[in-house]
């Protein structure tokens, strides 16, 4: 029996784009930039296939993505290899979009809508979609497509979760919240579940009345759901930043480097979910800064 268990944060999985008709991201720039991301990001709110599906009907013609806001129709990005494109992806409104595909039997498919290299499903005030998983497998030649899972299975699942909540979780009381109701709202969406990423989204919402983002849930196969996001603004903009620091130059897609009019040095680090290799270039400009007056390290992003 497949679980989902309480875990703290992590990323999504990532993917390259899926050729020949991805949009590729435009530059390292655009990617440090957006690191900060704006206020209500668009989601991803319904996705067919889905993702966790099991024994998808390998005659499936289209694949179906739906978006929580008005989306900009100027850009795409899925992410991920093996999907086979059969015609031209389109908008089929503002906020559904499709793509005619060709899928073979029993075959395990893994992408994502936008991934950490691309991120062109936008809204329209221009902000990226968060990343949106997607693997999901065909039924077998001659098997019988189906999406059911066990209610036992199930019911299971939302038991643990509760006593998780009920046992485990530091600040049950101090979050002033009405688990009894929580769970009677949502139970009936879990139950109903016809695979456990929808479960496990249920379940993420009923959660989400904590306010902690520091609560995720964890599906087997690794990926990380989160509960809650506390809404912000960037507090900087990064094209005055650029304006304002002399000789700026971008190291990948995560540190920042310059120097001010009066030799201060400046680094600016856009995320610390990289990898190691990331963050050499910051410590490599340290020693070129050693002359330096002072030095403004930015980790605002």
């Amino acid at each position: 029996m497949r679980r989902t268990r309480l875990r703290s944060s992590g990323r999504m999985l990532v993917g390259r784009l899926l050729a020949p008709w991805a949009v590729f991201a435009a530059s390292a720039l655009g990617a440090l930039s957006s690191s900060f991301a704006l206020a209500a990001a668009p989601k991803v709110v319904k996705c067919s296939p889905d993702h966790g599906d099991q024994n998808v009907d390998p005659a499936t013609k289209v694949l179906r993505v739906e978006f929580d806001q008005n989306m900009s129709r100027g850009g795409f990005s899925v992410c991920g290899q093996g999907l086979q494109a059969t015609g031209k992806p389109r908008w089929k409104t503002a906020r559904v979009f499709e793509v005619p595909i060709k899928l073979e039997a029993n075959h395990k498919y893994q992408l994502s809508i936008n991934c950490p290299s691309a991120r062109n499903f936008k809204n329209v005030a221009g902000e990226p979609a968060e990343i949106y998983p997607l693997v999901f497998r065909t039924a077998a030649p001659g098997a019988k497509p189906s999406g059911s899972m066990p209610l036992d299975d199930k019911r299971a699942a939302i038991g643990r979760l509760r006593q998780a909540i009920d046992q485990h979780y530091s600040y049950r009381d101090l979050r002033d919240v009405d688990w009894d109701a929580r769970f009677a709202q949502f139970t009936p969406r879990m139950e109903q579940a016809t695979n456990w990423r929808k479960f496990t989204v249920a379940a993420a919402e009923l959660l989400g009345a904590a306010q902690d983002p520091h609560i995720w849930l964890r599906m087997d196969d690794g990926d990380l759901v989160g509960t809650f996001r506390r809404q912000a603004r960037r507090n900087y903009a990064f094209a005055q930043l650029q304006a304002a620091v002399g000789q700026f130059k971008l190291h990948g897609k995560t540190v920042g480097t310059g120097r001010f009019d009066d030799g201060i040095g400046y680094i600016v680090i856009g995320t610390w979910t990289g990898q190691p290799a990331d963050f050499e270039p910051a410590f490599e400009t340290l020693a070129e800064f050693a002359d330096a007056p002072g030095l403004v390290i930015d980790v605002r992003p």
